[in-house]
């Protein structure tokens, strides 16, 4: 969770009402969307091009699983994926929390060729599923540090549920 609060009263919103959702994001982050593949991809990033926030909303099936099915299914994948590539990724912790109101997974893992962790939370929208995350390695090559890990926990904080 995050080590202080931090105020979100200037912070822009971005809104989508396809997909029926909103959430606030620090001013200097700049936001690209990809809807390819049957996905909807959104990314955030600064303008050095060091933190990225990434949310997967995945509408190629139908999900009829819980969020938690759904990560342990992941995770069972990741033990079979480890014993036959590299990098190996570990699971550091995962916990059930909640994003306005509905049950979601947080998971911490690793990559034993990246520095530091990424923050994954899973949830679901309709029958879709849904990731936020900022991870290290793709254009934080040096880790993520706790002010990052601050706002990512204040972005979760903002995320609303319009229909």
């Amino acid at each position: 969770m995050p080590s202080k609060d931090l105020s979100t009263a200037d912070w822009k919103t971005y809104r989508n009402e396809e997909y029926g959702f909103e959430f606030k994001y620090p001013n200097n982050l700049q936001y690209l969307v990809d809807n390819r593949w049957d996905k909807y991809a959104l990314m955030l990033w600064d303008n050095t091009n060091q933190v990225l926030f990434n949310l997967l909303i995945d509408y190629s099936q139908d999900y009829k699983q819980s969020v938690q099915e759904f990560v342990e299914q992941m995770n069972s994948y990741l033990t079979e994926y480890n014993k036959q590539a590299s990098p190996k990724i570990t699971i550091i912790s995962t916990q059930t929390t909640s994003i306005n109101g509905r049950v979601a997974i947080e998971q911490q893992e690793s990559i034993d060729t990246v520095p530091g962790k990424s923050i994954r939370t899973y949830f679901k929208q309709g029958n879709a599923m849904c990731s936020f995350d900022i991870a290290s390695g793709y254009a934080n090559e040096k880790g993520i540090n706790q002010s990052e890990i601050d706002i990512y926990y204040q972005i979760l904080s903002t995320f609303k549920f319009t229909n």
